[in-house]
């Protein structure tokens, strides 16, 4: 591909042009040409360069899952990123808290991140989604923040599982993937009681997973601890 587009092989890394062509690939637009050189000969980068990129990104992903050093990596890569989802997430529900006063400047409701594939690919492995293939083209993750409506005056309160009963206002998380549902696939939300009058994952399971529990592959509880600590 280096020697088609007329560039030193060490200037071009896999990772450059295959954001580039999936574009073209997902639009239904030739590759890309360009002339080479004074001879003005033309050169096209073609579908079977982009196949090989593909196939090598394919079997990174399978190799990653057998020598098992990449979940780790994607838990302490990705932590900041959902230490602060989660925070926002508590932030938003206490705002929401009955009788409190609204705040300044309206209530969020919404907030966008943009990144690559290469920063969505440890983001699904340490939701613990191991299963999601390498990120497609305008691929998303979406985290949902849900509460529990107050009983109607007169109706008794459902229970949310044997012994328990639900709360008024009771927070919970949904996450989707490519717009499927994906929240019972996580591994903080994996074991959750489905058969529960009330099927969603409570907020606090995603709290915790992402202040102590994820730490756990890397025999941790904290970020500080898995970054800081000195061995032996």
């Amino acid at each position: 591909m280096a020697r088609t587009l007329g560039l030193p092989t060490r200037q071009l890394r896999a990772a450059n042009p295959i954001d580039s062509l999936l574009c073209h690939l997902c639009h239904g637009i030739s590759f890309p040409c360009t002339t080479v050189g004074d001879s003005g000969t033309k050169g096209c980068l073609t579908m079977a360069q982009f196949a090989v990129i593909r196939r090598q990104q394919l079997d990174d992903e399978v190799e990653r899952r057998r020598v098992g050093l990449y979940r780790k990596y994607a838990v302490l890569a990705m932590h900041p990123y959902l230490n602060r989802t989660a925070t926002k997430m508590e932030r938003v529900a206490k705002d929401n808290e009955a009788g409190r006063q609204p705040r300044a400047g309206g209530e969020e409701v919404f907030t966008l991140s943009s990144a690559h594939d290469v920063t969505m690919a440890p983001l699904l492995s340490a939701l613990g989604l191991e299963e999601a293939r390498f990120p497609r083209f305008a691929a998303r993750v979406v985290f949902e923040l849900w509460k529990s409506p107050p009983a109607t005056q007169g109706q008794p309160k459902k229970k949310a599982g044997k012994g328990v009963k639900a709360k008024d206002g009771e927070l919970f998380i949904r996450v989707l993937y490519n717009g499927n549902d994906v929240t019972f696939h996580t591994t903080f939300c994996r074991s959750h009681n489905l058969s529960a009058s009330q099927p969603l994952c409570p907020l606090k399971n995603f709290l915790s997973f992402v202040r102590r529990d994820m730490f756990s592959v890397v025999n941790a509880t904290s970020y500080q601890e898995a970054c800081y600590r000195r061995p032996g």
